[in-house]
């Protein structure tokens, strides 16, 4: 019997523990498909990952494209892809997220929507939920479940896209933070009957965050029109670098003016405060500033905390939300139709500067826990591994 092919798989056991572990190549069943990993950006939540410690060992990224490199005989029928049929050979770029389809939320919601799902899968992720078909156990078989590593294998129900000859394979693996972008404006548009449209050509809009999330946001915000993008952040090389990729109109150091000189700088600019503003810093403190600053009637996207931190606030609810009636929203549940928004975005890369997100990028699984130290770095925006 021949011996089988090893590869490469970063696997996750406990905080800063992340060992770089070789596992057999799995059989592709005749629904599934196996994938040659050729780029996988590291997301802000994998730092958090990293930090933690997983129930079991687990796969990490989910943000991650490939070459089909091996299809069962009804891959084509079971993996849903957007792009039309496909082949070996084919680059695809992955939804990360594989839903039931039959548990309350999925009937609520509908099939596919991340986050509510009770019994779902996530590539790259660190839990099992629910009666889940497939596991974050990295040491069960087909073990190659996450982005960093060599191979991937797409399990049945998961949605693809079909990659044009001609995209880079980092550029794809922005699909995910960009569909992230896409939601949080889809969710700033104010539905009909309310006093005004939130989003327009005459929108002053502030996105607090100068990471990959916050800089896409604005550019986002420019295509589309808005009078002024004002992009808050801390650190004055990557506010010049923000401005730069998302073409907004102002960047404001936080740590450099006072938090009422702040203020008062906005909302001259805004003609008395911002309509929309959207909160990627990934920080509680943040939450509430953007939520003091937003104008009477305006609306307010929380995309930044995921995580509770143990930071608590006591704030005046009555002054802060309801004396203005501000519409808020907050954003962890995604789909692929968004993704799907965000995959034709990307098909013109060729008209705006993704490329210049991807500020470290490596070329080896080894490299990876170095570069995910850098993420603090004042040049650091996004981290793209790239193997070939």
């Amino acid at each position: 019997m021949a011996e089988k092919k090893m590869a490469k798989m970063a696997v996750l056991k406990g905080p800063d523990h992340l060992d770089i572990e070789s596992f057999p190549l799995p059989e592709v069943k005749e629904d599934g498909m196996l994938i040659k990993i050729e780029a996988t950006s590291i997301c802000g939540s994998d730092a958090h990952s990293i930090r933690s410690t997983p129930a079991q060992p687990s796969p990490l990224g989910h943000e991650f494209t490939g070459k089909i490199v091996e299809m069962g005989e009804r891959a084509n029928e079971t993996i849903y892809s957007f792009s039309g049929p496909l082949k070996v050979g084919d680059r695809i770029a992955v939804y990360p997220w594989i839903t039931c389809g039959t548990c309350p939320e999925c009937m609520r919601h509908g099939n596919g929507v991340c986050m509510v799902c009770e019994n779902a899968f996530m590539y790259g992720g660190q839990e099992t939920f629910g009666n889940s078909k497939y596991t974050a156990d990295a040491y069960e078989a087909p073990h190659f479940k996450g982005g960093f590593a060599e191979y991937v294998y797409i399990f049945p129900g998961t949605y693809v896209w079909k990659l044009p000859e001609d995209m880079p394979s980092e550029i794809a693996s922005l699909l995910d933070p960009l569909a992230v972008c896409a939601r949080a404006i889809e969710m700033a548009q104010t539905e009909p009957g309310v006093l005004g449209e939130s989003l327009n050509t005459n929108t002053n809009a502030v996105v607090i965050g100068e990471g990959a999330i916050g800089i896409m946001t604005a550019m986002l915000l420019k295509i589309m029109g808005c009078r002024n993008v004002i992009l808050t952040g801390h650190k004055d090389e990557k506010l010049k670098k923000a401005q730069e990729i998302s073409r907004c109109d102002y960047v404001i150091n936080s740590n450099k003016m006072e938090k009422e000189e702040r203020f008062r700088y906005i909302r001259e600019i805004t003609d008395g405060g911002p309509d929309l503003v959207i909160q990627c810093a990934n920080n509680t403190r943040a939450s509430i500033e953007g939520l003091e600053l937003v104008r009477k009637l305006g609306t307010y996207v929380e995309v930044g905390v995921p995580f509770g931190f143990g930071e608590t606030f006591e704030v005046e609810l009555p002054q802060l939300i309801f004396s203005k009636n501000v519409k808020i929203n907050s954003l962890a549940s995604n789909s692929q139709r968004v993704f799907d928004k965000a995959f034709h975005l990307l098909e013109r890369y060729q008209e705006f500067p993704f490329e210049k997100l991807l500020t470290h990028k490596f070329y080896s699984l080894e490299e990876l826990m170095p570069t995910m130290q850098k993420m603090r770095d004042v040049d650091y925006i996004k981290g793209v591994m790239i193997l070939k």
